[in-house]
């Protein structure tokens, strides 16, 4: 049943993260997990109104903290995950590559 599939949902309070929530998608009839752990935290305040949903739940965390990632995929067994996390303006990411396979890298294996 759709219903009982869940998704993690990672970087959910960033740009991408608020406007993929604000719209009814086939997503959202699932029970969604959504982690996040920039530093401003600017959408905290949306966040609220949309956890009211009991099919939500919100972990303040970092994906790369493998403690926490291994928690949250024995708990919750999601069934997909959408990775939407990214650091606003990293100009350096274009001339340095290997920051960007540094941050992808725990992330891997699950």
């Amino acid at each position: 049943m759709m219903s009982d599939r869940k998704i993690l949902i990672n970087g959910v309070a960033g740009f991408i993260g608020c406007v993929l929530i604000r719209y009814p998608s086939p997503v959202m009839d699932r029970k969604v997990i959504y982690l996040n752990a920039n530093a401003y935290m600017d959408s905290l305040a949306f966040l609220a109104e949309v956890m009211q949903d009991l099919r939500c739940q919100f972990v303040y965390s970092d994906i790369r903290n493998r403690e926490i990632r291994e928690c949250l995929f024995r708990g919750h067994r999601p069934n997909a995950v959408m990775h939407l996390a990214a650091e606003f303006h990293v100009d350096r990411l274009g001339y340095d590559h290997s920051q960007m396979f540094a941050c992808a890298q725990p992330c891997l294996p699950v």
